[in-house]
């Protein structure tokens, strides 16, 4: 059930990756904009998800949320 929850996760995490690129095609710096976005994003998720399912250790969302979702935004 785990790895299905991560794989899903993951992929919605791609897919936003993906919307703040393009979202961001049009902004011209040497910086990339897009890729600090993500992380932030995925960072503030990934500190939410741990304060709010970290208390309750049986969360099946815990771990998926955070592999899947955040690792498919970030990566």
């Amino acid at each position: 059930m785990n790895i299905l929850l991560i794989g899903v996760l993951g992929a919605l995490g791609v897919y936003l990756r993906y919307a703040i690129d393009f979202l961001f095609t049009k902004v011209e710096i040497n910086f990339p904009l897009q890729t600090l976005i993500a992380n932030i994003i995925g960072c503030f998720v990934a500190g939410m998800v741990l304060a709010f399912l970290k208390e309750k250790s049986q969360s099946v969302f815990l771990y998926p949320t955070l592999i899947g979702f955040c690792g498919g935004l970030t990566t």
